[in-house]
């Protein structure tokens, strides 16, 4: 999902960086599904890379809007026990 013209108006936090997009869609459904948007957000010089290496050179930032962070930090905690959040 990309962030639409009232991205500015809204706060938003990365809630994780991930190298893999397939998790990042992944996690993106399971907060969707319990009422908690989220998008993928690249960092500069990232899609060049997914062009030639099919994945981005410094992953995948996960956002999501900062009144549903420790919401969504619940989630991926119990959902995902592999990642973890810093605050």
């Amino acid at each position: 999902m990309l962030k639409g013209d009232d991205y500015m108006d809204d706060k938003f936090r990365v809630l994780v960086n991930l190298e893999n997009e397939m998790l990042a869609d992944e996690i993106i459904e399971m907060l969707k599904n319990n009422g908690i948007e989220a998008f993928k957000e690249y960092e500069q010089g990232s899609m060049s890379t997914m062009i030639y290496m099919n994945k981005p050179l410094t992953g995948v930032n996960l956002e999501v809007e900062e009144n549903n962070f420790e919401k969504a930090k619940g989630f991926i905690e119990a959902f995902f026990l592999e990642l973890k959040i810093e605050d």
